[in-house]
């Protein structure tokens, strides 16, 4: 049998709860527009969303911030 799947993207709403999630889960709290930033970026892909956000996270810490915020998103890409 040849069974072919087409998976659908997610939508950036869903990314946004996703990214939301995932900072909770690497200990780090993320503002709403930096969470509609990497949904926005990651393509409709959860794997891409969780990259960027740890990636996100490395910078905040980097420059001592406490959250992910848009100024630590340029730097992503």
């Amino acid at each position: 049998f040849l069974i072919t799947w087409k998976m659908e993207d997610y939508s950036v709403n869903e990314l946004k709860e996703l990214a939301n999630r995932c900072a909770a889960q690497l200990n780090v709290t993320i503002t709403d527009d930096a969470a509609e930033e990497v949904a926005e970026r990651s393509q409709g892909s959860y794997r891409q969303l969780t990259k960027m956000m740890k990636r996100a996270r490395d910078f905040a810490i980097i420059k001592r911030k406490k959250k992910i915020s848009t100024d630590n998103i340029p730097g992503l890409i």
